[in-house]
């Protein structure tokens, strides 16, 4: 069961849950922008750092990559891959021996002919060799790029210990014949610390990592070798990782493609300083919370008591007005919500006084002598005739009408019985008018259970047949139809009588005090000033007025 609580607690309440919200609101704004700006600033200073690191490897790549190329054209390499020529052989290892002095970074310089045999300045070079070399894989692979390849992080496989001198980065490239035939592939060792004692100093120590990978994900570098299970699912996670700042890791990610290559250099940074920042907002958070509960206790106690006190008043004086229709007068201070509420309740008084006023004088309009003595003066003359069927209908639609104007104190019926209300009333004056009258009803059957403000039609028809249809010397006729128009429906009364100018200069327009005035003003109670009563004024003869409602 809901329980209603006073006003005062409930703008309390309000007012400290808007006050929280605000709180939670500024705090966050205050968080995000703090946070923003550092990881901004995060971003940017590692974007620099790694461009800069970036650039350092692809110019120490390029230099390996001309150095391949100059041995790969050298006279002697070439006769000794294209003619067997093995008096090269010396020569060929003289100029690795000098190319491998001048760089202490190069491992080692191996050259190998297509049939499988090798030089090299290393002397236990055991590669994966046959008499074919096309028939191995990381041969073939290296005659299917154009430029030289830079492959992945491998230990030589002739090396013997498990340090990291043993551990190298390999630029190889295929050397051919004039006709593009393939005559040997050339491999250059380049130390893996080549890469290592550069980068090692690039990271900011605990909270970032560098790796480089290959597009097949394969590691080209990380500070620990050799690699853990652990290790290499954690580097390969690397490549998954979106560029920027990943808020659910607490993360900042920046990756740079290294030119000439098919590597990524990648560095992974761990705010830390977003934590802090993270823990002193909800405290931030905490105290704000507890000073605005504190200071909206505090101001409920002494504003919300002056703005309810004429809330009070009025709602004192409203569980009494029934009893006695008086309106309010609300001193002191007063908000101009209290004084529109007072206003508005003032209005609804005079309205409630001129319905009930309304309701009175309409009962009399309906049993005003005039009317009921013509109607049984009618009754009394058909008797004396012994019409005794006519007697009893014109009695059965009097009572009819009697009982539709009272219906049982409703102030709204629907719009059928107020159509049988007009069809008992206009039976009754047919009776008495004969051939005089003649009236036509015609209403949509979806209309029929719309509500509408009891007697709107019997006074108008009444001023027609009065003011109208009575000294006309031909048959007076009556229409009633409806309309839909949108959310608006209209019912429409139509007569042929003599108009409303002449009608005017004959009598008032007003019949047993309610007059169509009153009807139009009822209307407009109910339903507002877009609703009621007008007049067509461009007929050349006869009246018609139309009855304006919503169509709910």
């Amino acid at each position: 069961m809901k329980i209603n609580k006073p006003l005062n607690i409930k703008i309390g309440f309000y007012f400290l849950i808007t006050n929280l919200v605000l709180v939670l609101l500024l705090e966050s704004i205050f968080y995000f922008s703090s946070s923003n700006i550092l990881i901004q600033k995060e971003i940017s200073t590692k974007t620099e750092a790694i461009e800069k690191s970036g650039n350092y490897i692809e110019l120490y790549m390029n230099k390996f990559t001309t150095l391949s190329q100059v041995i790969s054209h050298d006279k002697g390499v070439f006769s000794y891959l294209k003619n067997k020529n093995e008096s090269e052989k010396n020569r060929i290892l003289n100029i690795m021996e000098n190319t491998i002095s001048t760089d202490s970074y190069i491992k080692s310089i191996i050259l190998i002919r297509k049939d499988g045999a090798v030089i090299s300045n290393e002397k236990n070079v055991s590669m994966e060799i046959s008499n074919d070399m096309m028939k191995e894989e990381w041969y073939v692979n290296s005659l299917m790029n154009p430029m030289p390849v830079l492959n992945p992080l491998r230990k030589q496989n002739f090396s013997h210990d498990d340090s990291m001198n043993d551990w190298v980065i390999s630029v190889s490239r295929e050397i051919s014949d004039s006709n593009g035939e393939n005559l040997g592939v050339l491999l250059i060792d380049v130390k893996y610390q080549a890469l290592h004692e550069y980068l090692q100093n690039q990271e900011t120590g605990e909270n970032s990592d560098i790796v480089i990978l290959d597009d097949d994900n394969k590691i080209v570098y990380y500070k620990k070798i050799p690699y853990s299970n652990s290790q290499e699912s954690y580097l390969k996670s690397f490549k998954n990782i979106q560029k920027g700042y990943n808020r659910k890791e607490n993360t900042v990610m920046i990756k740079y493609p290294i030119k000439n290559t098919h590597w990524t250099l990648i560095e992974i940074s761990y705010m830390k300083e977003i934590e802090s920042l993270k823990k002193h907002f909800f405290e931030m958070i905490i105290m704000s919370c507890l000073l605005s509960i504190l200071i909206t206790i505090s101001i409920s106690l002494v504003v919300l008591r002056r703005i309810t006190k004429p809330i009070k008043e009025l709602e004192k004086h409203m569980s009494n007005f029934n009893n006695n229709l008086s309106k309010i007068n609300l001193k002191g201070d007063m908000s101009t919500e209290i004084l529109s509420l007072q206003n508005h309740f003032n209005e609804m008084i005079d309205r409630i006084k001129y319905l009930r006023e309304y309701e009175i004088n309409a009962l009399y309009s309906q049993i005003n002598p005039h009317f009921l003595y013509n109607t049984l003066d009618t009754i009394i003359w058909m008797a004396e005739f012994k019409d005794t069927e006519k007697v009893i209908s014109i009695t059965k639609a009097l009572s009819n009408f009697f009982r539709i104007s009272l219906s049982n104190g409703k102030e709204k019926i629907s719009l059928k019985e107020e159509i049988n209300h007009i069809k008992e009333y206009l039976y009754i004056q047919k009776q008495r008018y004969e051939d005089k009258l003649e009236y036509k009803i015609s209403i949509q059957t979806e209309l029929e259970n719309i509500e509408v403000p009891k007697i709107i039609l019997q006074p108008i028809v009444e001023n027609a047949i009065y003011h109208g249809i009575k000294n006309l010397d031909t048959t007076g006729i009556i229409s009633i139809y409806s309309q839909i128009l949108k959310d608006k429906i209209e019912i429409i009364i139509e007569d042929n009588g003599v108009g409303f100018e002449i009608a005017k200069k004959q009598a008032p327009m007003k019949i047993g005090g309610v007059g169509i005035k009153n009807v139009n003003k009822r209307i407009q109670y109910y339903y507002g000033e877009n609703y009621g009563l007008r007049i067509d004024s461009s007929l050349n003869s006869g009246a018609r007025i139309i009855i304006s409602l919503p169509y709910v």
